[in-house]
């Protein structure tokens, strides 16, 4: 696994690294390349991509929801993507028809001996659609 810039200069001068990674060599790396499957399919349905650090993004509604680009999150040893349900459709059926949609066409691109899925069936209090996958 390559170290950051600042990881190997602490190692050089001795010091010890404020944290330690906890993930599995290579397991981001399959987790990014599956997100990377995924964005054709969502741009398919219109929508952005924007790549985010932490899920507090989920937790809140977006500021522009009808243009809300879906969001990957690679974090921990799992993938989440979230989909607000404004920006599949105007109404809310609709919009949980194209979420359906989009459930399948993404699911037909994971290999279900490498990756366990876990998704709600129902959008979250944000009316975030949300999909996590994990290394099995």
């Amino acid at each position: 696994m390559k170290k950051l810039l600042t990881e190997r200069f602490q190692e050089l001068a001795g010091i010890k690294p404020l944290y330690q990674m906890e993930e599995a060599p290579g397991e981001d790396l399959e987790l990014k390349s599956l997100a990377k499957k995924f964005i054709p399919i969502i741009k398919k349905y219109g929508m952005g991509i924007e790549y985010v650090t932490d899920s507090s993004k989920f937790e809140i509604k977006p500021s522009s929801p009808s243009s809300a680009p879906a969001q990957l999150l690679t974090k921990d040893g799992t993938l989440t993507v979230a989909v607000y349900w404004l920006s599949l459709d105007r109404e809310r059926e609709a919009g949980k028809v194209k979420a359906g949609k989009m459930y399948q066409d993404l699911m037909a691109l994971v290999p279900k001996e490498d990756f366990d899925s876990r998704s709600p069936s129902e959008m979250n209090q944000y009316g975030y659609y949300l999909i996590e996958f994990r290394k099995k």
